[in-house]
């Protein structure tokens, strides 16, 4: 799909996005916001485990055994885990597994190359970070795009590359909340996440060989951080034996 000329030329010149910030004027002087002061971010660094007698509990604690077992087997009763016959008018999730020396590796190596030669990201120099997380995108900060549908593309692939790579989560649904009316800053920020796709396009999840079943979880959140709404933004991020789950 082609990209306006005029996005490629900002591309290529070192296009950068604005950021907002209160001594920012608004970008429709016409429209009066109200001033309200934005609190300094607030990131924690304290990390959560479980305590050790928990797991001991849970290891020699038959009331627990047996409560897990009568799960385990209530998910089969329903045929949770089954494989199904695809729905009609669905695609699969193109999904490519690799059996690497330390487990199995699954991405999306040619899913990635197609979307990138689609928008003509080859092109375009390479970044080392998805999306800067002090950018601060609002539904009115720049000119509207002619044609919105190349956004809503670029989102609707993220979205299904996102399962392999929960690196651009938070990129993709910053990105999906202009998805009505999309504006040149908000489509050059979906290009640059393609331009961080190319600096590693085999990366994916990696399924290690081991024993270890230890699930973590880091939960983070900052508060009053959503320049439209002002309410607070938080994330979790689940791994199981390192292998990331959710």
């Amino acid at each position: 799909m082609p990209i306006e000329p005029s996005l490629i030329e900002e591309m290529k010149m070192g296009y950068s996005l604005p950021a907002l910030s209160p001594h920012t004027p608004s970008p429709h002087p016409s429209t009066p916001s109200p001033l309200i002061p934005t609190p300094p971010p607030r990131n924690s660094t304290r990390t959560c485990r479980p305590p050790t007698c928990l797991k001991e509990y849970a290891a020699s604690s038959p009331a627990w055994q047996e409560a897990m077992v009568k799960k385990f087997q209530a998910l089969k009763a329903n045929h949770t885990w089954d494989i199904v016959p695809l729905p009609p008018n669905k695609k699969r999730i193109p999904l490519e597994v690799s059996d690497t020396s330390q487990g199995f590796l699954i991405s999306q190596t040619k899913f990635t190359t197609n979307l990138l030669s689609e928008f003509n990201c080859p092109n375009f120099s390479s970044v080392t970070i998805s999306l800067d997380s002090s950018l601060k995108l609002t539904a009115n900060m720049g000119e509207a795009l002619s044609d919105s549908s190349g956004y809503r593309r670029i989102i609707e692939k993220l979205n299904i590359l996102q399962h392999t790579r929960p690196d651009i989560a938070f990129s993709v649904q910053h990105l999906s909340h202009f998805l009505q009316a999309p504006q040149i800053p908000h489509m050059m920020a979906a290009l640059h996440v393609l331009r961080y796709l190319s600096n590693a396009l085999d990366l994916g999840i990696l399924l290690p060989c081991s024993s270890n079943l230890d699930l973590k979880v880091f939960f983070d959140s900052n508060w009053a951080v959503c320049a439209q709404s002002r309410r607070s933004v938080s994330g979790y991020y689940i791994t199981l034996s390192g292998c990331p789950v959710s």
